[in-house]
């Protein structure tokens, strides 16, 4: 159960980073207010950041590790 937790954390993450560019660069020139909060912008760039290190590094997501640790794979 907990490994699924994980799985539904890891989509979770993928959509905000996806979706998140996606809606940054639709709603900045739309004028979206919510698109400019500071938070939302931040950690959206530190998560993009890890991602592209984490592959430039060739190394796997912790989330996948993890994940793969639970179901005992």
């Amino acid at each position: 159960m907990l490994a699924d937790f994980v799985f539904t954390l890891h989509v979770a993450v993928v959509l905000f980073n996806a979706g998140g560019l996606l809606a940054i660069l639709i709603g900045a020139p739309l004028d979206w207010s919510w698109i400019r909060n500071r938070r939302l912008r931040v950690t959206h760039v530190t998560l993009m950041s890890f991602v592209t290190v984490e592959t430039l590094l060739g190394l796997s997501c912790p989330l996948t590790v993890l994940e793969d640790w639970l179901r005992g794979a």
